[in-house]
């Protein structure tokens, strides 16, 4: 597989290192930014380079992070899909994905990651290093599940959620769209309503 990267920084250099770890070669990078590319990588121009010959054939993958620019990343992989451009999923050599596990287009699985029996995670997601997705959850579209985040057995996440790093979900617990769940929270109960949710147990911060 022959990549494209949308969107240079930090989560790109990670999602780099996650694609040579599987096998895959890099092209380049798109960014408005030159020299924004990572170490190791390519810079190939704007997003304008979609529009040309050279973009034919490869597949591309959104490696703009969640954090303060979920707008952005979601607003990329709508560009993508509409141009008819191919959608990488990715998973890291070192993660342990199940064979009954579904993962949905543009989602990258970060190095220790872990994606249980019957789970499924949705398009454009983030399952970010040593997060643990266990069996039967169900993960929307467009979500982050930071670092060493946990969710438990049946756990349901709604479209456009982050669970922020070391979070727990407690088994069969449902979270809500375009929710966040901060770091280190546990949730013990089903979260409906959006907006930033903090503590032990995970309380709405006004």
């Amino acid at each position: 597989m022959k990549l494209v990267l949308l969107g240079g920084g930090g989560h790109c250099g990670s999602c780099a290192d996650v694609i040579r770890s599987a096998g895959m070669h890099i092209v380049g990078v798109l960014d408005p930014e030159a020299g924004s590319a990572p170490p190791g990588t390519s810079w190939l121009g704007d997003d304008s380079w979609l529009d040309g010959a050279q973009a034919q054939g490869l597949d591309f993958l959104v490696t703009v992070g969640q954090i303060g620019v979920s707008p952005v990343r979601r607003k990329l992989f709508e560009m993508l899909r509409s141009g008819g451009h191919r959608l990488a999923t990715i998973f890291s050599a070192h993660a342990v994905v199940s064979g009954s596990a579904q993962i949905g287009a543009g989602t990258v699985i970060m190095h220790r990651a872990v994606v249980n029996n019957d789970a499924r995670v949705g398009e454009n997601c983030i399952v970010n290093t040593g997060a643990i997705v266990d069996h039967g959850c169900v993960v929307g579209a467009h979500c982050h599940i930071s670092t060493g985040a946990i969710l438990n057995g049946e756990v349901r996440v709604g479209s456009g959620t982050m669970i922020g790093s070391g979070a727990v979900v407690l088994q069969g617990v449902s979270i809500g769209s375009d929710v966040t769940i901060g770091a280190g929270a546990v949730v013990t109960h089903d979260i409906d309503s959006p907006g930033l949710w903090v503590g032990m147990p995970a309380r709405r911060r006004s």
